[in-house]
């Protein structure tokens, strides 16, 4: 998965720090203070460290001062790009950029991601970046090797006698939001999505619940059955059925599907792909359904056992807590809810 992006300036063309009387972290600060003082003088400015040896090269407000990021949120939702200080970019959310650099792919997602922060999750650099940030806004920083790790101490000092490495990156991070639950975030996102394509819907609970439990909103089953009968309804242990299905983001970028058009419209299209519907067994219980022998997600597992007529089409919406979770895919970033377009077809 990709990281950060940034507008960067210049690069350094003055030679490494020799003395090898120094530990690998001061000679890390050395050379970084050389490499400042060259970007200072091309760019006519005068950016100075912070406290912990940061330097921020860019900073564009937010629109709301109030909107502060703040420690106390543990996930951040950003666009990222990371680049050494020669300028290579090695890692970017950034569309533009990829295609700018002929790594784009069309079965990749670009944009803001949600990631955690904090010691041993995050680099203490991007925590120290993000300090002051605004909501909305946007900033490009250089974060120096000593805080490439997850490790916290209390000063720049303690940072440098750790430090092992001598590689520096400059980062661009533009913040859309942060929160403390990233479950309520995606609730939210979801409540939003479906408010805007099925007004008057309502969550379901999740198939397989205890008894008397309520939708607690990270399960959303959505069909219209109006024009079907109880008569017939497959068995509960069917095997005479197939199903189609689209998958797609809330955004609407759609990562994979079972039907040929679909994929061509929303240019996936994949030659060595059979988009052919997929064979289900039911079962009592929606985690003992079979779908073409492999596995899939709970969230589209238990979306097909709510499927009982063959035409049947439904919607099913679900938190990555019934996905992913923090696991990420090329084309679907870690916490992601998900939607799945659904048609019951009968076995020809």
């Amino acid at each position: 998965m990709k990281k950060l992006i940034i507008p960067i300036v210049c690069i350094l063309t003055a030679g490494c720090v020799t003395n090898n009387t120094l530990s690998t972290g001061e000679q890390a600060k050395e050379y970084l203070e050389l490499w400042m003082q060259k970007w200072n003088k091309d760019n006519g400015k005068d950016v100075q460290p912070t406290d912990m040896g940061l330097y921020i090269l860019e900073d564009i407000p937010g629109p709301a001062a109030a909107d502060l990021w703040s420690s106390d949120s543990k996930y951040c939702y950003a666009e990222v790009t990371i680049r050494t200080l020669s300028g290579t970019v090695s890692a970017t959310d950034s569309e533009d950029i990829a295609k700018q650099l002929g790594t784009y792919s069309k079965t990749t997602y670009y944009g803001p991601k949600v990631f955690m922060v904090g010691e041993g999750i995050s680099n203490a650099g991007v925590d120290e970046a993000l300090k002051g940030m605004r909501l909305g806004g946007k900033r490009t920083v250089v974060v120096p090797a000593w805080l490439m790790t997850n490790s916290r101490y209390s000063s720049a000092e303690k940072y440098i006698a750790a430090c092992t490495s001598s590689s520096h990156y400059i980062y661009t991070i533009s913040l859309s939001e942060q929160f403390q639950d990233v479950t309520e975030w995606e609730k939210a996102k979801i409540a939003q999505y479906v408010k805007a394509h099925f007004p008057g819907a309502t969550a379901t609970v999740m198939p397989g619940s205890e008894e008397g439990a309520e939708a607690d909103g990270t399960f959303w089953f959505i069909s219209d059955v109006s024009g079907f009968k109880d008569d017939d309804k497959r068995s509960e242990t069917s095997s005479d059925f197939k199903v189609n299905y689209t998958g797609s983001l809330l955004s609407g970028t759609v990562f994979d599907t079972s039907v040929q058009k679909t994929a061509i419209d929303n240019d996936i299209y994949d030659a060595s792909s059979s988009y052919v519907p997929l064979s289900v067994a039911f079962a009592g219980n929606w985690s003992d359904i079979s779908i073409n022998g492999t596995s899939f997600v709970d969230g589209f597992k238990a979306g097909v056992s709510l499927m009982w007529w063959s035409g049947q089409k439904a919607t099913v919406i679900f938190t990555s807590s019934h996905g992913y979770s923090s696991t990420s895919k090329p084309a679907i970033p870690a916490y992601s809810p998900l939607v799945f377009e659904l048609e019951l077809v009968p076995k020809e």
